[in-house]
């Protein structure tokens, strides 16, 4: 979940995409929502948009410490992959 600096938007969303880029030292797989975030007009290059990742280090999971984004384990994300575009997602930050 995001830092407080960067909140993720809490709300209803959906799976917007689905990537890979091997340059991507945190997540080679990246699966963009359809929400943006509320503090970042832009990052990494394109518009501010949420992103379920996963991320080289466990510590971070279940932490309030990404720039909006949300963290999976990479067996998670692996997982979700399988979901269909356009699949609700219910973004709860408590």
């Amino acid at each position: 979940m995001g830092k407080n600096s960067a909140p993720t938007p809490a709300g209803r969303t959906f799976l917007l995409g689905s990537f890979t880029d091997p340059k991507q030292s945190y997540s080679p797989i990246i699966l963009p929502l359809g929400t943006h975030s509320p503090t970042l007009n832009s990052f990494g290059g394109g518009p501010g948009t949420v992103a379920l990742h996963t991320w080289p280090t466990a510590d971070v999971f279940g932490t309030r410490s990404s720039d909006g984004c949300i963290r999976v384990p990479k067996d998670a994300l692996n997982q979700l992959t399988q979901v269909p575009l356009g699949t609700l997602v219910l973004i709860d930050n408590n």
